[in-house]
C-alpha cells in the first residue's frame, strides 16, 4: 500500500473520493452541492487575467472552462511575441521539482499489486500533468494551461453562493503548479475547510491576506511556520482567532512591511517586533485585548501605527517614531495630510485630519465640527495622551492644535478629561513646547490657539508660561524661537487685560 501511495504521490495529488452528498448536522438529511458557487481569478506574468467561476458539483465543467480560457491567454500571448502556442514547453519542465509525468506515474501504478489496488479504491487520483480530464483530447491546450499556472503571480478566491466551506478536493485546479504565486487574496469570510488554505499558501508568496478565515492559533501558526514565508511582505490576519504573535513566526519573516494582526484576541505583543521586523511600515493592532503594548521603536520606521479600539492603560513611548503618519488611540484616528508650511514665514502645523468610531458601529467619522457623541469619544484617547510624556510626538502635537481651533474642543483642553490628576490639556501643552523640533513647533501653535479665550490665557499665566515662552524664545534654533514668540504674541491679543499683565510680567 505504501509503495503504491508513494508512486501516485510522486506525480499529482490524492484527493478523498466522496460516494454521496454530505449530510446535514442539523436535519440529517442529505446536502446538495449545487448551490456551491466559488471564483478565483488568476492573474500571471505577462499574460493576462483569467477568471473562473465554478461549482463544487460540476468540478469537471470547471476544468475544461479553464483549459479553454488559460490556452486561449497563452495563445494570445505567444502571438503577440510572434510566437504560436505549438512551441508549448515541456510539461514535465512545468511541473513542480520532483514530481513525475503520467508516463511514469503509470509505469508506476503497474507495478502495484491488486491487493495494493483494492485498499486503495477510495482513492481518486488525479495526475498533475493530466489534472483536467483523463483523457487529453488536446495535449498543447492542456501544456498551455500547465505554463498559464506556472505563471500565475496573484490569485483572489470569493465565495459567490455557498452553504459549505471550500475543501481542498473542489479546487478546478492543481496547487502544486502555481509556483510563481506571490499574491493570495481571500475575498469572503471563512472560506476554507481544513487542508485547503495550506496547499494555497506557498514559499514564493509576498503577500497573503486571509482576512476573517476564523483561523485558530494553532492553523496559523502551522501555515506561518519558518521558513516558509521568508519573502513575505504583507500578511492580513485580521478577524481570526489569535491570542499571542509568537517571536518565532515573525522572525521568519524578516522582510514583513505590512502587518495587520486586527480584529483577534491579542492580550501582548513581543516588545522587540520591530527589531525583528526591522522593515515594517504598517503596524495594525485595533481590536484587540492590549493593555499595555510595550514596544520599544527604537530605530523603527512605522509610518502607521493602529492601536486604536483596546484597553490601553499607558502608551508606548512615541518619540523614536519619525516616519510615523497615521496613529489611532483608543477611539481616536489621526492621519497626517501632507508636510508642513515653509516655518520662518507660517505658524502652522503638519496638515492633519482626525477621526473618531461612531458609538456601536465601526465606522468611522470626522472629529469636526464638534458633536456631543465626538467630544464623548476623543475623551478617553485624550486622556491617555496626557497621562505621560509617552506622547510626545509631532502628529499628536498637531491633533491638539487642530482641536483647539474649535471653541468647543478648545473647553475640553482646558479641562480635566480624566477624572484625575495629570489629564489636564494645557499643563501637556506646554510641557510638548519644551520639547525638542518637530514636537515643539506644533505645540506652540495649539498653545497661540488654545488661548484665544482669555480664561484659558489666564489659566496659562497661573502656570508661568511667560517665563517658559521668554525662555524658549532664546532657543539658539531659529524656527523655535520664531514659533515662540508667535504663541506668546498669540496670548498678549487675546485682551488689553492680558496684555498688560504680560508687560508686567
Amino acid at each position: 500500500m505504501d509503495s503504491l501511495l508513494r508512486g501516485f504521490a510522486g506525480a499529482g495529488t490524492f484527493v478523498r473520493q466522496r460516494t454521496g452528498p454530505a449530510l446535514d448536522t442539523a436535519t440529517g438529511e442529505k446536502r446538495q452541492r449545487d448551490d456551491n458557487v466559488w471564483s478565483a481569478v488568476f492573474r500571471a506574468q505577462g499574460m493576462g487575467q483569467v477568471r473562473l467561476v465554478w461549482k463544487s458539483s460540476d468540478l469537471e465543467g470547471a476544468r475544461s472552462k479553464l483549459l479553454e480560457d488559460t490556452s486561449g491567454v497563452v495563445r494570445s500571448s505567444l502571438q503577440s511575441q510572434g510566437g504560436s502556442i505549438s512551441q508549448a514547453i515541456d510539461v514535465d519542465a512545468v511541473l513542480p521539482e520532483g514530481s513525475r509525468s503520467r508516463r511514469e506515474s503509470n509505469e508506476a501504478f503497474a507495478d502495484t499489486s491488486q491487493d495494493d489496488v483494492q485498499m486503495a479504491e477510495e482513492a481518486t487520483y488525479i495526475p498533475a500533468a493530466n489534472l483536467m480530464q483523463d483523457n487529453v483530447t488536446d495535449p498543447q491546450k492542456h501544456e498551455a494551461m500547465l505554463q498559464f499556472l506556472a505563471a500565475v503571480t496573484e490569485l483572489d478566491i470569493t465565495r459567490m453562493q455557498t452553504s459549505e466551506k471550500l475543501e481542498f478536493d473542489h479546487l478546478p485546479f492543481e496547487t502544486s503548479c502555481l509556483r510563481s504565486l506571490s499574491v493570495l487574496r481571500c475575498h469572503s469570510d471563512d472560506m476554507f475547510a481544513h487542508g485547503t488554505l495550506e496547499v494555497l499558501t506557498k514559499p514564493s508568496l509576498r503577500c497573503l491576506d486571509v482576512t476573517g478565515q476564523k483561523l485558530s492559533q494553532s492553523r496559523i501558526e502551522s501555515i506561518l511556520a519558518p521558513p516558509s514565508l521568508e519573502h513575505l511582505t504583507l500578511l492580513n490576519l485580521r478577524k481570526n482567532q489569535l491570542t499571542q504573535l509568537p517571536a518565532a513566526v515573525v522572525a521568519g519573516m524578516p522582510l514583513l512591511t505590512d502587518l495587520d494582526v486586527s480584529d483577534n484576541r491579542l492580550a501582548e505583543i513581543p516588545s522587540n517586533l520591530l527589531q525583528l521586523c526591522k522593515h515594517l511600515q504598517v503596524l495594525n493592532l485595533e481590536s484587540n485585548k492590549l493593555v499595555v503594548p510595550a514596544l520599544d521603536f527604537r530605530d523603527a520606521v512605522l509610518r502607521s501605527l493602529l492601536l486604536g479600539l483596546n484597553s490601553i492603560e499607558y502608551l508606548p513611548t512615541l518619540a523614536p517614531l519619525s516616519s510615523l503618519v497615521q496613529l489611532s488611540i483608543c477611539t481616536l484616528r489621526i492621519t497626517k495630510r501632507g508636510a508642513r508650511l515653509a516655518p520662518m514665514r507660517h505658524f502652522c502645523t503638519v496638515p492633519v485630519t482626525a477621526e473618531v468610531v461612531v458609538k456601536g458601529s465601526n465606522t468611522w467619522t470626522r472629529l469636526l465640527p464638534w458633536s456631543a457623541e465626538a467630544e464623548r469619544q476623543v475623551k478617553p484617547a485624550l486622556a491617555l495622551m496626557f497621562r505621560s510624556s509617552a506622547s510626545f510626538h509631532s502628529l499628536v502635537a498637531a491633533f491638539l492644535a487642530l482641536l483647539a481651533e474649535d471653541d468647543k474642543y478648545s473647553d475640553v483642553l482646558a479641562s480635566d478629561v480624566g477624572g484625575g490628576a495629570g489629564t489636564r490639556g494645557l499643563p501637556h501643552v506646554l510641557a510638548m513646547c519644551q520639547a525638542g523640533e518637530p514636537v515643539c513647533l506644533d505645540a506652540f501653535v495649539a498653545l497661540g490657539r488654545a488661548v484665544r479665550k482669555e480664561e484659558h490665557a489666564q489659566s496659562l499665566l497661573g502656570m508661568q508660561v511667560v517665563d517658559r515662552l521668554l525662555q524658549l524664545a532664546e532657543d539658539p534654533e531659529p524656527v523655535t524661537c520664531r514659533y515662540a514668540i508667535e504663541a506668546l504674541r498669540c496670548i498678549v491679543s487675546v485682551s488689553d487685560k492680558m496684555a498688560s499683565q504680560v508687560l508686567e510680567w
